[in-house]
């Protein structure tokens, strides 16, 4: 029982689509499609210091999100990461997780709709992560960020929750984070596409692991191999 209402932000998504008589996916946007974890790992060894001289892949596989290094545990830099969180300007900075992923998220909206952008990041990112989808071709759908009363280490539940009521509009997603997965009901009856190798051991739900935007394509034309842009 997630501790807070999706029924009004469910309603809307699922009034909108039925209205244009649309079913499909939802995609996630941090490091799904967004390089964030890059891009806030390189600023962090630059602003803060880097003193076990760690790659950038390694800093990202042995510590996963900036939050974790221990050596960033100082005031200052938590006041960077949190404000810069937060900040509807520094959206548009943020690089492509791959040079042509706009190309394959485009391919795949033409197997299956893209219908929804589900984040974790706050409302406050809303009309710059809107822009940056914009900039970049992707193609256009509802974008639903975190509300205020859902706290940071409430997302993965909340996306969960959301995803599982929006099915059967929402037939399945595309994420990079394994955490939501684990908060999926036993009976999600969609498909995950788990993106950008990363794992999870749950086997009573469909993941589908991608390890690249190519393989997303392909993966999601072995899965609907008819269009499901139709309800049904």
């Amino acid at each position: 029982m997630v501790p807070y209402s999706i029924e009004g932000m469910v309603l809307k998504v699922k009034g909108y689509l039925n209205r244009l008589g649309k079913t499909g996916l939802s995609l996630d946007v941090d490091d799904t499609l967004v390089g964030t974890k890059q891009f806030w790992f390189e600023q962090m060894m630059a602003l803060f210091g880097n003193p076990e001289n760690l790659s950038l892949e390694q800093m990202s596989t042995q510590y996963r999100y900036c939050e974790k290094v221990p050596y960033w545990q100082t005031p200052e830099a938590l006041a960077w990461i949190e404000y810069h969180r937060v900040n509807n300007g520094v959206q548009g900075k943020l690089p492509l997780i791959e040079e042509r992923v706009g190309e394959k998220v485009r391919e795949v909206d033409g197997l299956v709709p893209i219908c929804l952008y589900l984040t974790n990041r706050p409302r406050t990112t809303r009309a710059g992560t809107k822009r940056w989808l914009v900039s970049h071709g992707f193609p256009k759908a509802l974008l639903l960020t975190r509300p205020d009363n859902v706290s940071l280490s409430q997302g993965n539940a909340w996306k969960a929750a959301i995803l599982t009521a929006l099915y059967p509009q929402i037939r399945g997603f595309v994420d990079d984070n394994p955490g939501v997965v684990k908060m999926l009901p036993k009976d999600y009856p969609g498909t995950v596409f788990l993106y950008g190798g990363a794992h999870c051991s749950r086997r009573d739900v469909s993941i589908v692991p991608c390890h690249n935007w190519a393989e997303v394509c392909e993966k999601v034309r072995q899965t609907y191999p008819f269009s499901c842009s139709q309800p049904g």
